[in-house]
C-alpha cells in the first residue's frame, strides 16, 4: 500500500506543516518525531529543499517504514508509515 505526504498529514491530524525557513526562500517540512528503538526516544524529522517538491523528495524517505509519533511521549499517537511513501 502507498501513500502520500499528504495522505499522512490528514491521518496524523494535518500536523505535517510547510514553511519557508529564511530570505533564500528554503523551504521546510516539520511535525513528525520518529520513535528510537523500543524506548522513549524520539527523533524530529525535517525535509529541506529549493521549493515544496525537494522538501517532499528529502522527506519521504526519511519517513518510509518507521514508526511515527505525534504529539511527543508519553501520551503520543504511533503511526506506522508504510516502506511506500510518495512525495
Amino acid at each position: 500500500m502507498a501513500i502520500t505526504i499528504d495522505e499522512l498529514a490528514i491521518i496524523v491530524d494535518s500536523t505535517v506543516s510547510v514553511c519557508i525557513e529564511d530570505a533564500l526562500t528554503v523551504v521546510q517540512i516539520v511535525g513528525l518525531q520518529q520513535r528510537i528503538g523500543a524506548g522513549p526516544e524520539l527523533r524530529d524529522v525535517t525535509g529541506t529543499g529549493v521549493d515544496e517538491t525537494a522538501a517532499r523528495a528529502a522527506y519521504a524517505p526519511k519517513l518510509a517504514g518507521t514508526v511515527v509519533v505525534v504529539g511527543g511521549n508519553p501520551r503520543g499517537i504511533e503511526v506506522r508509515v508504510p516502506a511506500t511513501i510518495i512525495p
